[in-house]
């Protein structure tokens, strides 16, 4: 999936949403996640995995045809960790029943006017 279908995607499961404003949407997404790692933060995303900078050490190399010797300086490359979770999910089935359950529940009122919560069954919004 590329980013284009990323937008269409959320626009798909979100009606409401226009093309523009789902564009928007991943766009921030997006920056704040690459502004965050440029400052040399760190990110993570619950049931998916974390994104981290590598450093790696300055290297010195030589030039064949001069003979020259040169540095090229450190540098940070990202790196990403999967979750438990996403590395499970990945690993049990083919890609078309992984899409299948990842398909949005829909939200009914009475998911959310509940007067008393059973503490042996998670509270969550989407089955």
């Amino acid at each position: 999936m590329d980013k284009i279908q990323f937008i269409k995607r959320i626009a798909e499961m979100h009606p409401q949403l226009k093309a523009k404003d789902a564009e928007k949407t991943v766009k921030v997404i997006l920056d704040s996640l690459c502004g965050t790692l440029a400052k040399g933060g760190r990110i993570e995303i619950r049931g998916f995995g974390s994104f981290s900078l590598n450093q790696l050490p300055q290297k010195q190399k030589s030039d064949r045809r001069t003979g020259f010797k040169l540095k090229e300086p450190a540098k940070y490359i990202p790196q990403f960790k999967p979750s438990k979770e996403l590395c499970a999910r990945v690993s049990k089935g083919s890609g078309a029943e992984i899409a299948e359950k990842c398909q949005p529940q829909p939200i009914t009122p009475d998911r959310f006017n509940r007067d008393v919560v059973n503490d042996s069954e998670p509270a969550a919004i989407y089955a």
